[in-house]
């Protein structure tokens, strides 16, 4: 064989390029039928952009034929993604019905903010697939409607933690103060994604009532949390977290331990944390002294006015843990700018 032969890869995305660059509809189907785990997938997908186009009536039909409607749907989302205009996004709108999750799953994710979606989308977060009430969560948020905040605090118990986590997020988006007590309620969530992304959530609605949860968050199980909880605390500039935030990182390891288990023991007990706490004890992973969480509790005092004594907690924090050096000089550095007026 020549060495400047084409293998059977390339051939096929030559066929692919050349189908799409001629524009006829009728590669529409045998493209759709591709096995693009065979062949170049990325051709394929450009070959359809192309002629999805020129005309989306093809692609249309195909969702009513099971071997082809998840190519077609994709193939009609990333249109819609790349076109941004009402009238692709509403050939999605009917998939949220589709006898396919896949189907359901890939118009949900293409309807990102969409206002016309709204309800159909309020109505697919009761879906028995969870990868289409997630997506769902996702899109509600983007579109920022008060009316889907009922529906996605609803979604916060949900059983699958990926549509309570973005629910969460999209309750944080859209930011409506009702969504407060559930999301507080969601610190204790036992996914530790799903407390991430509340705290998240609280940072981004800026409510007074959060600010002892989010003192609470500091000693979670899971530092990202506790981390995100301090930059929180630091946004919502509520003088009322100082004192819990001095003490927080004042804290000698027992202290620190002891809480930490606490936080543990208030989790459900389906939670990772509680298993590997009853089944391991403390040969869990124990996040050592909280040196991130202590060093985002300085920076939050530091945001939050740099109170007088925070030059001496900085070095207290310093000589308890020496490993700390590394965060300090930012710390420092926020303090000197809050006492030379600067705008953080």
């Amino acid at each position: 064989m020549p060495s400047h032969a084409l293998n059977r890869y390339d051939l096929w995305e030559a066929i692919a390029e050349a189908l799409g660059s001629l524009g006829d509809m009728r590669a529409v189907r045998p493209l759709l039928a591709l096995d693009t785990s065979q062949y170049s997938p990325d051709a394929v997908e450009a070959a359809l952009d192309r002629l999805a186009a020129v005309s989306t009536d093809l692609f249309v039909a195909a969702l009513d034929h099971p071997p082809y409607a998840y190519k077609a749907a994709y193939t009609l989302k990333r249109l819609a993604e790349q076109r941004a205009t009402p009238e692709v996004k509403n050939l999605l709108i009917p998939l949220l019905r589709h006898q396919d999750k896949s189907v359901r799953r890939t118009a949900a994710e293409g309807l990102h903010g969409h206002p016309p979606a709204l309800e159909p989308l309020m109505v697919a977060l009761k879906d028995e697939d969870g990868g289409v009430r997630w997506n769902a969560a996702e899109a509600l948020g983007t579109i920022g409607d008060l009316r889907a905040v009922e529906s996605l605090v609803v979604a916060l118990r949900d059983p699958d933690h990926l549509v309570r986590s973005h629910a969460a997020e999209a309750l944080g988006t859209i930011g409506d103060l009702s969504a407060i007590e559930s999301l507080v309620v969601a610190l204790r969530d036992p996914d530790h994604l799903v407390r991430l992304r509340a705290t998240g959530a609280l940072k981004a609605i800026r409510d007074p009532r959060a600010v002892p949860p989010l003192v609470e968050a500091l000693y979670d199980p899971d530092p990202d949390v506790g981390i995100s909880a301090a930059e929180a605390l630091a946004v919502l500039s509520n003088r009322q977290a100082v004192k819990p935030l001095i003490s927080f990182v004042v804290l000698d390891s027992d202290q620190l331990r002891s809480r930490w288990d606490k936080a543990v023991a208030r989790l459900p007990q389906r939670s990772e944390e509680q298993y590997y706490a009853e089944t391991c004890g403390h040969i869990m992973s124990f996040p050592v002294d909280f040196i991130d969480v202590r060093i985002a509790a300085a920076k939050a005092l530091a945001q939050l006015g740099a109170p007088p004594e925070l030059d001496t907690l900085v070095v207290t924090l310093g000589k308890v843990i020496p490993s700390t050096q590394y965060g300090i000089k930012e710390v420092n550095e926020l303090t000197h700018a809050h006492h030379a007026g600067k705008n953080l």
